[in-house]
């Protein structure tokens, strides 16, 4: 029996829409029982002299354990305005635990952003007609 989509996706902000002017962590999300994680991550604004937004996630066995980067769980980095991005991140059920890293660069750097993360698990979702 298929599950209905809002069954299988549990949305988080990250980050709430702001302006970000320093790196920082976001807070550990507990993803235990879920496959998967999609992030979405929205630009508006940018300004500094030559600013650069790196953004990855990391994994950890308790939330306030020590985290360790997903390998290839990073966007692309965002050194202008006006971007919208996704990744997806797969849970290991020993580090059920995900946080983003931010890391801005330049001088006096600002990115008016938000940051989502849906909790999701793929194999519940309604097969795609014809499949």
């Amino acid at each position: 029996m298929a599950r209905e989509i809002k069954s299988a996706i549990n949305p988080n902000t990250a980050q709430a829409p702001a302006a970000v002017t320093a790196s920082a962590n976001t807070t550990g999300l507990d993803c235990s029982g879920y496959e998967e994680v999609v992030y979405l991550l929205s630009v508006g604004a940018v300004t500094g002299t030559s600013p650069t937004l790196d953004a990855k996630v990391q994994e950890s066995t308790t939330q306030g354990g020590t985290y360790t980067d997903i390998a290839g769980a990073a966007f692309a980095q965002i050194t202008n305005a006006n971007h919208a991005l996704h990744l997806n991140a797969r849970v290991t059920p020993a580090k059920p635990f995900q946080r983003v890293v931010l890391t801005l660069g330049g001088t006096t750097p600002n990115f008016t952003m938000a940051l989502m993360q849906l909790r999701c698990n793929p194999p519940l979702l309604p097969a795609a007609a014809g499949s």
